[in-house]
């Protein structure tokens, strides 16, 4: 994630986290865990929601200079176990909850609200104006609206990033607190009572 808005997004992640999902502790992964890669550079908050189910918030701050970040809705046993699947399984991609199939694995939040979950969650700047402008559009258009996204960019006060980072967390976490509740009951008992399969032998949707 872009250098100028990474610091922002971690600190009011953590602070609106503790504010708005106070049961997900932030849960740092072991230095010798077989798994640690898959999550560098994640946060990982975790909800132990019994002795035999935790429910996960993974976030994942866009690559290099790219202002989106990622969130999924994961399960597993215990804090210990991450939430991956053994193995790829495209049946994933059917899911919208958890599924006893499935001992752990995370989806993301758009496919669990039934959208495409093909682009995260985009951060917005004065960049954003760039990509309005038509390809067709005359050079000297293009031209105009980078020089002017360079210069309102530049301008920025870091209170103005903040509040560009908080009002798309707060976008975020609200669907979020519409999801976790039925997700976690899922985890609850759809994980210990297997389900038939649904309409076209796809499984079921949680809750």
């Amino acid at each position: 994630m872009d250098k100028q808005y990474k610091p922002h997004f971690i600190r009011e992640l953590k602070r609106l986290m503790a504010l708005t999902l106070p049961d997900f502790r932030l849960t740092p992964i072991p230095q010798n865990h077989p798994q640690r890669d898959v999550f560098t550079g994640a946060l990982l908050f975790a909800s132990p929601v019994s002795k035999t189910k935790t429910v996960w918030l993974w976030w994942v701050p866009g690559p290099g200079v790219e202002r989106y970040f990622d969130v999924f809705v994961g399960w597993s046993p215990n804090v210990d176990t991450m939430p991956l699947p053994e193995k790829h399984e495209p049946r994933l991609y059917l899911l919208r909850g958890p599924h006893h199939d499935f001992p752990a694995a995370a989806l993301h939040l758009r496919q669990i609200q039934g959208e495409s979950a093909v682009c995260g969650y985009t951060i917005p700047t004065p960049w954003d104006q760039v990509s309005v402008i038509k390809p067709m559009a005359p050079g000297r258009e293009h031209v105009a609206a980078m020089e002017r996204a360079q210069s309102e960019a530049s301008a920025l006060t870091n209170a103005q990033r903040t509040a560009a980072v908080v009002g798309t967390l707060e976008n975020v976490l609200a669907a979020l607190q519409q999801v976790v509740p039925d997700f976690t009951a899922a985890a609850q008992t759809a994980l210990h009572c297997p389900q038939q399969p649904g309409p076209g032998g796809q499984p079921p949707r949680a809750g």
